[in-house]
């Protein structure tokens, strides 16, 4: 019976211990204009023009004590016309990056959820995504001289023109992106406007490479169907022409979605650590990143071969 006793108090400790440890979470990171949406996890609006933009903001434990890095992740599933939506999707993408001790933030555009605003005033969604990297950087957790931004798809599009016309990302990584807005929509050229196809040519980081700010991180698999793979051999090609510190890592059979989450988004935890502490890739880079690829090499499924 006392062992019965025993276990039973020791149970009950744990569970009140286990409930205070997960009320604490909830509470780290509370302030003003902040909503609790889970343990570490908040609903924060940041200003874009004339309006106020949803987004959810992470914090790890123990960035209270000390500014953290941060990475602002930006949705994807739009293009220059058609806003991205937030949704529950993005969360396995953010996780690798809280795990790393990073306060990590996902934004949304004009145009969605309850945002209101019209999107096709917002250069291509890089104004909102301009003010979203703006109030990352003002939060009390975050070290606003590490700041990183990451996107995959269309967000990788605008998360290397971010890294062209601001100061603040420290470093970027871009999955699968449309770097030649005019290439991707070359069959439907004929029926657009002069207006139009200067609006391409302007939101393509392409053109824009020489005026690339900060190291650049892309990947693309090489079986990418959505984004083909010459789209970012044009952009590591003319990064490197201009002596732009460029990594270019291709994932050998890698399709468009799970080549970002099985290699692109560790790929950029390491990359990141990496600047932090050098200021440049290292062997250490080097060798996560052909353990990695040799990794998924050998657990790829044989009709994936």
């Amino acid at each position: 019976m006392r062992k019965l006793l025993t276990l039973f108090f020791v149970l009950t400790v744990l569970s009140l211990a286990s409930l205070f440890a997960q009320e604490a979470d909830k509470k780290q990171g509370e302030g003003p204009g902040r909503v609790v949406v889970g343990r570490r996890w908040f609903l924060v609006q940041f200003p874009s023009g004339t309006r106020k933009l949803i987004a959810w903001l992470f914090v790890p434990r123990g960035s209270e004590k000390s500014p953290a890095a941060a990475v602002l992740r930006i949705p994807a599933g739009g293009n220059l016309f058609k806003p991205a939506v937030l949704g529950l999707g993005t969360v396995p993408e953010v996780e690798p990056y809280v795990s790393a001790g990073y306060v990590t933030m996902v934004m949304s555009f004009r145009g969605t959820l309850d945002n209101g605003g019209d999107f096709s005033r917002s250069r291509g969604g890089l104004d909102d995504v301009l003010a979203a990297a703006e109030f990352l950087k003002k939060q009390p957790e975050v070290d606003p001289k590490n700041i990183f931004v990451a996107g995959h798809s269309s967000a990788a599009s605008l998360t290397l023109r971010l890294a062209q016309v601001s100061d603040i990302p420290r470093a970027v990584a871009a999955f699968s992106p449309v770097v030649d807005w005019t290439e991707r929509y070359s069959k439907r050229l004929k029926d657009v406007s002069d207006e139009t196809r200067k609006f391409l040519t302007e939101s393509s980081s392409l053109t824009h490479a020489g005026e690339t700010k900060c190291p650049v991180l892309l990947t693309h698999g090489t079986a990418d169907r959505m984004v083909p793979l010459s789209q970012s051999e044009s952009l590591a090609a003319k990064l490197r022409e201009l002596k732009k510190p460029c990594e270019f890592v291709t994932i050998p059979e890698g399709d468009h979605y799970y080549s970002m989450l099985r290699a692109g988004i560790p790929l950029s935890v390491a990359y990141f650590s990496e600047i932090r502490e050098h200021g440049k890739t290292t062997k250490l880079f080097e060798q996560f990143r052909e353990n990695l690829l040799k990794k998924l090499a050998e657990t790829m499924e044989p009709k994936q071969k």
